[in-house]
Order: C-alpha cells, then structure tokens, then sequence
C-alpha cells in the first residue's frame, strides 16, 4: 500500500464530516422559518428600556416599598 493510499480513509471522514454540518445548514435555509418583515414606521430605532414606556417624564416619585425593598437588598 503506498502513503497516498492510506489517506483516502480520512480525506473521505473530512469530506463526510463537512457535507454533514453544510446540508444541515442548507435544510435549516430551505425549510425553516422566516422572521417577519421590520415594523415599517422606524420602531426598531427606538431605545428599549427594559420594557418600560419611552413616552414618561424623567423623574417620577417611587413608592416608598421601592425603598424598603432595595434596602432589604442591601443588609441581607
């Protein structure tokens, strides 16, 4: 058996171990789901606030429960 020989083995393993990876690529592209179309009115440039309103006054009171939580936070 010559040197040459002896590589078809794992040239063969290299070549199945990348169609595997790339024609499941390929299925996900052909077959999955789309996402849908951008909000057309430009709301995807609008900053996200963790789910709160854009549209508030920037200091607004707290509850005082806020208060007695966030120090119950900080002593324990």
């Amino acid at each position: 058996m010559s040197s040459l020989e002896s590589w078809i083995p794992v040239v063969m393993f290299l070549i199945v171990a990348m169609m595997i990876p790339t024609g499941l690529i390929a299925l996900g592209f052909a077959f999955g789901t789309r996402a849908k179309r951008p909000d057309v009115a430009g709301n995807k440039y609008l900053a996200f606030e963790s789910g709160v309103s854009t549209g508030y006054a920037g200091r607004q009171r707290n509850p005082i429960d806020f208060y007695l939580t966030a120090m119950l936070f900080i002593i324990f």
